[in-house]
Formats: structure tokens, C-alpha cells, sequence
């Protein structure tokens, strides 16, 4: 039984709502606060300063680790 050009259209309507509602789903939520990674403490007091409270600042190399023999984890 061949389906009307209708029904094939309704179908396509339905899907893409469809996919619509579980890609918005995985869109985060928008927050106020905005993330930044920075290499080194001095970087972070500049983010901080010029970000003030809008920014959360994490630095990846620790205190008293060296910038310079630093290697990322994958």
C-alpha cells in the first residue's frame, strides 16, 4: 500500500520535530558565568581582573608544577 504525498509530508513534519526536540535537549543551559582555562597563574589574575564576577577562571598547570615540563592530560 503506496502512501499519499500527504501523509509523506505529515511523516517528515513529525520527524523533524522530532529530531528537533532531542537536539534542543542536549543544548546546555545559559549561564550568567563564563568559563575560562588559562596555562599559568598570572593569566588568571588578568582574566580575573578584566572579567571581574562574570568569569570563573581554572588554570591548569598547579602551583609549584613548572609551565615549562607541564604536559596535558589527554
Amino acid at each position: 500500500m503506496r502512501k499519499g504525498p500527504m501523509k509523506r509530508f505529515i511523516t517528515k513534519i513529525v520527524r523533524g520535530f522530532g529530531i528537533l526536540l532531542f537536539a534542543s535537549a542536549a543544548i546546555p543551559a545559559v549561564s550568567d558565568e563564563i568559563h575560562v582555562i588559562v596555562s599559568i597563574n598570572p593569566q588568571k589574575y588578568f582574566v580575573q581582573q578584566i572579567g571581574g564576577d562574570r568569569v570563573h577562571v581554572t588554570v591548569m598547570v598547579y602551583p609549584g608544577a613548572s609551565p615549562a615540563t607541564y604536559e596535558p592530560k589527554p
